[in-house]
Parts: structure tokens; C-alpha cells; sequence
């Protein structure tokens, strides 16, 4: 016994004229009529709308003194760090072997966490450079700029260029903002 399928409906396509469907895109589109902005060609993203939360507060100012091998910052309203003696850090960050994306990451990690531990100095290496083209440190520009913008800003109470006994000019020391 041979079986045959019955398909009743199989030249019912070709018979009558379907509408095309629309994109998905053009269905959404449609939908929202003049409250969508289509993006220019090669964009993939919209930035956000700005925020109104009182975390957006801008970054606090800092006053930034540096020349070839020293750099002083202090937050305004804050007294810079003395130069000499230095409080020994309660925590540490060597940058050696990192690149710079990695170095930002890390320094951002380590002074959100450690001002939320509560400590209130800590030191970052960033090294001299001396392996670096040019001989001199690429991460220690980077790093001061990291420091006066968020989020590392908000925690940052003043930085400078360590003292010989802690690294020089291959490390940088800070103050966080004391809370209470």
C-alpha cells in the first residue's frame, strides 16, 4: 500500500497575491511614525539622553602643576600633599606589563574600591619608562588624567609624584577624600 500526502493548499500560493511583508525595521518604524530618528549611515548606537541623577554631578576641578619629571594635583577646596614625608600607602597598584587600556581599568578598580574601603592614601606605580621608546613613561600622563576625571575624580582628594624612598618620578602618590 502505497501513501500519498494529501496537500490541498500546496498551489493556493501561486494563485493568489500575497502583500510583501515589511522589515521589521520599517513594521517598528511605522509604528512609532515621526518620533524615530533613523541613523546615519555606519552608526549602530544613539547616545543617551543626558541625566538628571545627582550621581551626574560634574567632576570636581583640580589644579594640576607638573613639569618633565614631578606632577602636583589637588581637588579645589582641598590643600595639595605636602613634598617629604609621606604616610605609608594602605594600598599599592603596579602598572609594569600592563597596556593602557588595561593600566585605566585597573587604576579606576583599585581607587573606587579602596575609597570605599575607607582607605585614605595609596600609591600607584607606573614606572619610568626606561624600557619604553622615547625613555620615557607612557602611563604616568595617562594616569593623572584618569585620576582628575571620573570616576576616579570623585574619590581623589590631591596626587603627586612619590617621594625617591616610594618610586619618584615612577609613581604616583595619593590623598582620597576623606568620608564620613
Amino acid at each position: 500500500m502505497s501513501r500519498s500526502k494529501h496537500r490541498p493548499f500546496r498551489d493556493l500560493a501561486s494563485k493568489v497575491a500575497l502583500p510583501e511583508k515589511p522589515k521589521p525595521a520599517e513594521r517598528f518604524a511605522d509604528a512609532l511614525g515621526s518620533k524615530v530618528d533613523r541613523l546615519e549611515d555606519g552608526k549602530h548606537r544613539v547616545a543617551p539622553p543626558p541625566s538628571t541623577s545627582r550621581n551626574d554631578a560634574p567632576d570636581p576641578d583640580f589644579v594640576v602643576e607638573h613639569d618633565d619629571a614631578h606632577v602636583m594635583a589637588w581637588r579645589e577646596g582641598e590643600q595639595a600633599l605636602p613634598k617629604g614625608l609621606e604616610p605609608a600607602p594602605s594600598s599599592t597598584l603596579d602598572l609594569h606589563g600592563l597596556d593602557e587600556v588595561a593600566a585605566r581599568r585597573a587604576v579606576q578598580r583599585f581607587v573606587v574600591t579602596r575609597a570605599k574601603r575607607g582607605d585614605e592614601h595609596l600609591l600607584i606605580v607606573v614606572g619610568k619608562g626606561r624600557r619604553s621608546p622615547g625613555g620615557y613613561g607612557v602611563l604616568g600622563l595617562a594616569v593623572v588624567d584618569w585620576l582628575t576625571q571620573r570616576p576616579c575624580a570623585q574619590h581623589v582628594a590631591a596626587f603627586r609624584t612619590a617621594s625617591a624612598t616610594r618610586g619618584g618620578r615612577g609613581a604616583i602618590y595619593i590623598r582620597l577624600v576623606k568620608r564620613t
